[in-house]
């Protein structure tokens, strides 16, 4: 009767994993595409002051299905970081020679993990300045 009841619990237990990689790329897959810059908020004197971005400066970016950043040029960005984090959940960017782009002036160091929040076709990026994009 016991092994009966510990198999159970067993299945119970094995019932309950979830598979992460699934979880990861479709929280992924929700920024894959192109995103305009609309709205920089920044903090003046402890006081948050949001402006538009004028549409002759609002810039593209875009996201692959890998979570390497490119520009507006389709290039990989300067400096790109190893790692996004999407609402809370970090994605490790694979390194590759592709997303391993580099300026020519700029030493690049340990790059933060991008942070996003996401809500539908709005996303938040915070650097120290929040950049408001919605989805192109």
């Amino acid at each position: 009767m016991k092994r009966l009841l510990y198999f159970s619990l067993f299945l119970l237990f094995l019932s309950n994993c979830k598979n992460n990689k699934a979880d990861e790329s479709e929280i992924l897959s929700q920024i894959i595409g192109k995103w305009r810059l609309i709205e920089i908020e920044e903090t003046i004197l402890e006081e948050k002051k949001r402006r538009p971005v004028a549409v002759k400066d609002q810039v593209e970016i875009s996201f692959g299905f890998d979570g390497k950043t490119l520009d507006m040029g389709r290039e990989p960005v300067c400096c790109p970081p190893s790692a996004i984090e999407v609402n809370g959940t970090l994605f490790n960017v694979k390194s590759t020679s592709a997303n391993a782009y580099s300026c020519l002036a700029v030493r690049c160091g340990n790059v933060p993990p991008l942070l996003v929040d996401l809500n539908e076709d709005v996303m938040i990026i915070t650097n120290g300045r929040r950049l408001k994009y919605v989805r192109n």
